[in-house]
């Protein structure tokens, strides 16, 4: 449906004035580096139609990385209703000419509004957009390493594949000089965030995706690695995705290690539903800061609500932790977050991976 003008007209005015700059945060969901170049009759036409474009654009990049299956079950919005959905508009690199408007746009949607749209839907998604992930496929022969050279039949195989409906935008970067500059095998399977954090600024991504594969005789065998500023979490790829592949069959293995990391993700992501139940858990410590790191890995899996600390020592804590769903949900999402669960009795025993 087209764009009611008038009214996008009035949004973007109040945006212009009073939206500060765009900002990561639970409420706002963002797609930003949206390019828009439309001519027309005159300039503030072409502007128009930009605008219509972006918005049209950041809708079916947010619902792509929401929906869990087809996005088209929600694509379909009235133009009226998508504007409403708009919280903010920044915009990057305008240039205008007689009938020409060019731009980079970052659209800010409302959370709730669209979570509402999902919700009345019926389609399975997640409460929050999947990240953007850099890749770095890393091959390994005995000691050589390569990533940006030519040899490195494990890039070209990401760089050729076009990822279809993920939930996971994943980045494989082209090998140009700048990121050439910015890492290299060595550096990447370093995993320091402080040698990848330049090229994660640079691709506009959230964190990296180590791919690294071992040569051995004929086959792959991959470990892929999530880094992003709070740590390393190794991704666990499904059990009926094979750990060995064939040279000539590297397409394949690359759309199963993307299966594999909107699988990771989504069990992350996904909120469980169901009645607030509480367990009890042993959790052994070396020392403050294993503690913190271990309460961290909790606290990032979707159906734990609250850790509560009972008796706290210098070896042990005892804590009591309130979770939504179901038990098997959440000692799932905990090994994901990389943490052992002995969930023997009714007592839980955590400890990290």
């Amino acid at each position: 449906m087209p764009l009611k003008m008038w009214r996008l007209g009035l949004v973007t005015c109040a945006v212009l004035v009073a939206t500060p700059p765009l900002a990561a945060d639970g409420e706002v969901f963002t797609i930003s580096g949206v390019a828009v170049d439309e001519t027309a009759e005159d300039t503030r036409l072409a502007r128009m139609q930009a605008l219509r474009s972006a918005l049209q654009i950041a809708w079916s990049d947010l619902a792509r990385r929401l929906v869990r299956g087809d996005p088209e079950a929600i694509l379909d919005q009235e133009g009226a209703t998508l504007d409403t959905l708009v919280q903010g508009l920044e915009f990057d690199d305008e240039k205008m000419s007689a009938g020409r408007y060019q731009a980079v746009i970052s659209v800010r949607f409302q959370a709730d509004a669209v979570l509402e749209i999902l919700g009345r839907s019926g389609v399975s998604h997640l409460d929050t957009p999947g990240p953007v992930v850099v890749v770095l496929p890393v091959l390994q022969s005995g000691p050589q390493l390569v990533l940006w050279e030519d040899s490195n039949v494990w890039l070209s195989a990401w760089q050729r594949s076009s990822g279809g409906n993920s939930a996971v935008e994943l980045i494989v970067p082209v090998g140009d000089l700048q990121d050439i500059s910015l890492i290299d095998a060595a550096g990447a399977l370093s995993q320091d965030w402080n040698l990848l954090a330049p090229l994660v600024s640079r691709h506009r991504a959230d964190g990296v995706l180590i791919a690294h594969a071992r040569k051995d005789e004929d086959a792959l065998r991959q470990r892929l690695t999530w880094i992003d500023e709070n740590g390393a979490i190794p991704v666990l790829m499904a059990r009926n995705v094979p750990q060995t592949w064939p040279m000539e069959t590297l397409g394949r293995a690359v759309e199963a290690s993307r299966t594999g990391i909107d699988e990771h993700w989504a069990a992350m992501a996904l909120a469980p539903a169901g009645p607030t139940v509480s367990v009890f858990a042993d959790i052994p410590v070396a020392s403050l800061e294993e503690w913190v790191d271990v309460r961290d890995r909790l606290e990032s899996a979707p159906a734990l609500q609250a850790v509560v600390p009972l008796l706290v020592s210098t070896t042990r804590i005892r804590a009591r932790l309130l979770y939504t769903g179901t038990r098997e949900d959440l000692l799932f999402r905990m090994r994901r977050a990389g943490l052992d669960v002995d969930a023997q009795a009714g007592l839980l025993t955590i400890v990290k991976q």
